[in-house]
């Protein structure tokens, strides 16, 4: 069923997209453009949502190294750092972004930090292997 502009309802059924149509909105390396670009927009809005989920931020980071954003992948580094302090994943990608960006120094220091997080994973696991021995 579809609106007509008259509010009227038809009940003519929707016709498939063509193949033709289709591979025009594919690029050349074989990729949809407009799907992937819908993803990403709604993937930015609902981190904004949903600012305290750090799964969400890692996935948007993720894109957005993926699409070589550095700019604003640093800004959505420093949000999912704040979320997820002690998550070595975040300091990794956050090193890396700040690397592409030119800042060696800091890239350095959250490399270090992924590793101070590695190490503080490790223990937990540890220290919770022990406490279900007793």
């Amino acid at each position: 069923m579809r609106l007509r502009n008259d509010c009227t309802i038809s009940h003519a059924p929707r016709t498939p997209e063509s193949p033709a149509s289709a591979r025009s909105r594919e690029r050349t390396d074989g990729r949809l453009e407009e799907p992937r670009l819908n993803s990403y927009a709604a993937l930015r809005k609902l981190v904004l949502l949903e600012q305290h989920n750090v799964g969400l931020c890692k996935q948007l980071l993720a894109l957005l190294v993926k699409r070589q954003a550095w700019q604003e992948a640093a800004k959505v580094a420093e949000a999912a750092f704040y979320i997820a302090l002690d998550d070595p994943k975040v300091h990794e990608v956050y090193a890396l972004v700040l690397s592409k960006l030119g800042d060696n120094a800091k890239a350095e220091f959250e490399r270090e930090s992924a590793k101070v997080a590695n190490a503080g994973d490790e223990a937990k696991g540890k220290q919770g292997d022990a406490d279900d021995g007793e």
